[in-house]
């Protein structure tokens, strides 16, 4: 599950919200979507652009868009899913809409991703060293009955 926010480039059109890639035209489901993302939003309190994080279960991406608005301003989008596959489901989703991230959102999520495979990496490293340690107790506890 996915949900996407932005604001158009031409600042009289309203607010997009995309539900698992699809566009919410319906203005009642649209509303209730955005309601959910900008409340999972707060609870991470105030942030930069761009920025990631998890908050609730959902991967979290505070993101700027490689273009401008009309008055020349970064577009800005919030991103939020629930599965672990939410680098390519972003991907996707900016790809439908015609936008592509830009660099220093790109490198947030990549630096994200290499952080979250390190503390996995180093979380079996421990774990490994741990069995070898009470393996060797294990060892020299027989030997000495």
């Amino acid at each position: 599950m996915n949900y996407l926010l932005y604001q158009p480039a031409r600042l009289a059109d309203s607010n997009q919200v995309y539900y698992n890639g699809k566009l919410i035209d319906n203005a009642v489901e649209r509303s209730e979507k955005c309601d959910f993302i900008l409340n999972l939003f707060r609870k991470t309190g105030p942030g930069r652009y761009p920025s990631m994080g998890e908050v609730d279960g959902y991967f979290v991406v505070r993101g700027l868009f490689a273009f401008k608005d009309e008055k020349g301003r970064q577009m800005s989008f919030l991103f939020a899913s629930n599965s672990e596959t939410y680098y390519e489901e972003l991907l996707a989703v900016a790809k439908e809409i015609g936008y592509d991230l830009n660099e220093e959102t790109l490198s947030i999520i990549k630096q994200y991703k290499d952080n979250k495979k390190s503390w996995v990496n180093k979380s079996i490293f421990t774990i490994v060293i741990v069995c070898i340690i009470l393996l060797i107790m294990l060892l020299c506890r027989r030997k000495l009955y």
